[in-house]
């Protein structure tokens, strides 16, 4: 059983309450003899025992206190939904295959950043609940920014290519072997990108690359990308981001 924490704590005895305490006991309804595992969101992990189970809190003992580092690098720039359920069932998913960055972004054919900064506590936490489901110590960083400013500060960023899906995009297999790791994958949002945002990323040296001959929705899209390329950095042994949850 997994429980999120906003600060790490030291060995020994940990009462966990509010709402973490509340879903292991009510939903997870969870016994004395199994353990339970506090997470940070930034790399830290504590394993403990059950001391006591009460109404609304959570007797432990920490044993165990440890911090991972910080995994490889997946990027993800993403056009905001027009829909605002989508980003709640997709953001679980990109946690679970490893994406360490994500960009909202606002494109001439997506849904506005105004919309989405209403949003933006609700997805982190999204974001960090799916660490308890996938077991992954860090949660993505999450930014909204529109795509112009995005490619203006392309070469700032610690990206070797960034890869453009498009319909007519080249074959992956013509790229895979030339990858320059880390990479940013850019969605556009349905409809797809506009020409002309298409023509500029292709001058700032954005690679195309195509999905097959059908047109994906964005959600589809995005985990087919993500999961592509964390199988593609473990088989030329890019370590920490793409085991198994």
């Amino acid at each position: 059983m997994r429980a999120l924490v906003d600060e790490l704590p030291e060995k020994g005895p940990f009462i966990l309450e509010g709402e973490e305490a509340r879903h292991l006991l009510k939903v997870k309804r969870i016994r004395p003899s199994e353990k339970v595992e506090l997470l940070d969101g930034q790399g830290g992990r504590c394993q403990c025992d059950i001391e006591r189970l009460g109404k609304r809190q959570i007797e432990l003992s920490i044993h165990s206190v440890s911090r991972e580092k910080e995994p490889a690098r997946l990027g993800l720039a993403l056009a905001i939904p027009c829909q605002h359920t989508t980003l709640s069932a997709l953001l679980p998913s990109l946690v679970q295959l490893g994406v360490t960055d994500m960009v909202l972004c606002e494109t001439e054919r997506s849904g506005q950043i105004k919309r989405v900064e209403k949003q933006i506590h609700r997805l982190h936490t999204i974001l960090r609940q799916a660490l308890k489901q996938c077991g992954r110590s860090w949660a993505p960083r999450l930014n909204l920014q529109r795509l112009d400013h995005l490619l203006e500060e392309k070469a700032s960023l610690p990206y070797g290519d960034w890869l453009l899906y498009h319909p007519r995009g080249m074959s992956w297999y013509e790229l895979s072997e030339k990858l320059r790791y880390p990479v940013m994958n850019l969605i556009g949002p349905e409809g797809g990108f506009s020409v002309l945002e298409t023509t500029k990323m292709e001058k700032k040296g954005i690679h195309k690359v195509g999905l097959g001959s059908a047109i994906l929705k964005m959600e589809t899209a995005a985990i087919g990308t993500c999961f592509r390329i964390s199988q593609q950095m473990l088989e030329v042994g890019i370590r920490g981001i793409v085991n198994s949850c």
